[in-house]
């Protein structure tokens, strides 16, 4: 899934995202303000300056991105035994 065209309404589990597409796409707290999508991937975000924005969009943690969120949705490996 490319985190940056998502527009999805809820979570894997079913239950409702934190955050919402704004219309200049910008992702956005449902209750307002801003988010970084850099803090999001895997390497982080090093920009100076608004550390404010640097909130998982999975639980809402300051300590972690989405892509390392204890709450997101575990991958199947493609190799696994159960696939066969």
């Amino acid at each position: 899934t490319d985190v940056h065209l998502c527009k999805k309404e809820e979570f894997w589990n079913g239950g409702p995202t934190l955050c919402r597409r704004e219309s200049n796409n910008f992702i956005a707290f449902r209750t307002g303000g801003r988010i970084c999508l850099e803090f999001q991937l895997d390497k982080g975000c090093t920009r100076p300056g608004h550390s404010d924005r640097h909130t998982c969009t999975g639980c809402g943690g300051s300590s972690h991105g989405a892509t390392r969120c204890p709450r997101a949705q575990k991958s199947t490996a493609p190799h696994s035994s159960s696939s066969k």
